[in-house]
């Protein structure tokens, strides 16, 4: 049995025979292209397929969105190579290795073969949302009612949100290895073309920098917050908060530095703190955050609470006494 771990970013292969795990390992990237020596992760894999012959495993990273095509190490592999009289006529076999990533929609979450094992279909959950300037944050009134025009007109969002369905043939060698750079380059691992650039610039500011203050403004765009800034690229038809309601945000962003084409992977409050914190997203935030968001059921658990309980609570009488 093969098991994705979303959080430890590993695939487990699990002999249910004996109830044993044989071994677990990385689905990030191949080691040549990101080694990982700090062990980061994020690349989320959620769903499997597993190649007719039974020898290549397909999984969904989510957090790179990418495929990952892992070529499996099985018992009778080693049982053939060590009863071989002529070792040069048999392939090697080890640990199970990623040999391969191929480019998908944003976060892909399923995966799958047709019967003949040529052609793959992969589901990503996530789309662009393009602008919505007539989104259900237009405007700063509590009065009951005052978003129901805005929120009939179905611009948040996660209404704007779409999944996506692809097809692809089932390819190998140089065809992967040309979808794996591909990856590499999508996500700037150490060996893309961006990456070095990038590298030498944040040493130069880290070399430079004494101080950073990290202010989040949450559930705003650059252009709700800063668009009638003049120096920054943003639409002041979009400004929410003008000079006279955020005076002391104007005269930061014009003292130090604006950022007005900094993009970022979170979309609302849910998963934005997790992107902020933590530079990440885990698998199962990103899946129940729309879920949450929509009214349809799940509880709140992405900033530091599980079922709205305190998890910085550590003990059952504590958290008792903050909820009953």
């Amino acid at each position: 049995m093969y098991v994705a771990n979303d959080n430890s970013d590993t695939v487990a292969v699990i002999d249910t025979g004996a109830d044993n795990v044989l071994e677990e390992s990385s689905t990030t990237a191949p080691k040549v292209l990101f080694p990982n020596l700090r062990d980061f992760k994020g690349s989320n894999p959620n769903s499997l397929a597993l190649s007719a012959d039974e020898r290549t495993l397909f999984v969904t990273n989510g957090g790179t969105n990418s495929l990952e095509v892992i070529r499996l190490w099985r018992i009778e592999d080693q049982k053939k190579t060590e009863d071989e009289d002529d070792e040069e006529e048999v392939e090697e076999h080890g640990p199970s290795r990623v040999i391969g990533l191929i480019p998908t929609g944003w976060y892909p979450n399923a995966v799958s073969l047709n019967k003949h094992g040529s052609v793959l279909y992969v589901v990503n959950g996530k789309s662009n949302a393009g602008p919505n300037p007539g989104a259900c944050r237009d405007t700063l009134s509590f009065e009951s009612g005052a978003l129901d025009p805005c929120t009939g007109r179905n611009l948040y969002m996660w209404q704007l949100t779409k999944a996506g369905f692809l097809s692809l043939p089932v390819t190998s060698g140089l065809g992967v290895a040309k979808l794996t750079w591909q990856v590499a380059e999508n996500n700037n691992f150490p060996v893309g073309a961006g990456h070095q650039k990038d590298h030498a610039m944040m040493k130069f500011l880290r070399g430079r920098t004494k101080h950073v203050i990290y202010i989040v403004k949450e559930n705003r765009t650059y252009a709700r917050v800063l668009g009638d800034v003049e120096v920054g690229n943003g639409d002041p038809s979009l400004a929410l908060f003008r000079e006279p309601i955020t005076p002391n945000h104007h005269a930061l962003a014009r003292t130090f530095v604006t950022l007005d084409n900094f993009l970022v992977s979170g979309g609302v409050s849910g998963d934005g703190w997790n992107w902020s914190t933590a530079g990440r997203a885990t698998d199962y935030t990103e899946k129940t955050v729309p879920v949450n968001y929509g009214g349809r059921g799940l509880s709140y658990d992405w900033e530091g609470t599980t079922r709205n309980i305190n998890v910085g609570l550590a003990t059952v009488d504590e958290r008792q006494a903050a909820m009953p």
